[in-house]
């Protein structure tokens, strides 16, 4: 059996702004699954790391394949076109929050086994903000997933 993999923060492009709860936090996410190449696995916890102190918690969407009827602006309500329905795996709720040190920490409380496969070493997400932060700079917010490739 693999080893649990944490990727490396992937850096999330913000808007230095308010946002409101339910909006898109970056846009589109592709998450790689490299450095072992594999193509199916199990999603199992994710974390948001974010400058500054903020209160609120978010939900990643998970897809199997890209969405591509559909589009996520940063800073926008999140709509998902009914043609990409069948490529959301589930939702992680990230709602454990923690800030220490200027860093603000939301990630999942157990182990969730969200199962992906496709044809390239990818899958996709987006982000949803739950609650109202305000992010000071375009570099502010970074995701990291863990995963057990099959």
């Amino acid at each position: 059996m693999s080893k649990n993999t944490k990727l490396a923060p992937i850096a999330l492009t913000v808007t230095a702004a308010a946002y409101t709860s339910a909006y898109c936090v970056g846009g589109l996410i592709t998450i790689p699954v490299s450095p072992v190449q594999s193509t199916s696995g199990r999603i199992l916890d994710a974390q948001v790391n974010c400058a500054g102190t903020q209160t609120c918690t978010y939900n990643l969407i998970l897809f199997n394949a890209l969405p591509a009827s559909s589009t996520f602006t940063d800073r926008a309500a999140i709509t998902i076109n009914s043609a990409d329905f069948g490529k959301v795996i589930g939702i992680l709720h990230l709602t454990d929050v923690t800030t220490v040190g200027g860093l603000t920490v939301a990630q999942t409380t157990a182990d969730c086994a969200k199962a992906f496969s496709g044809a390239s070493p990818a899958f996709y997400a987006v982000l949803e903000v739950i609650g109202t932060p305000t992010y000071a700079t375009v570099n502010d917010v970074q995701l990291a997933v863990g995963y057990m490739p099959d």
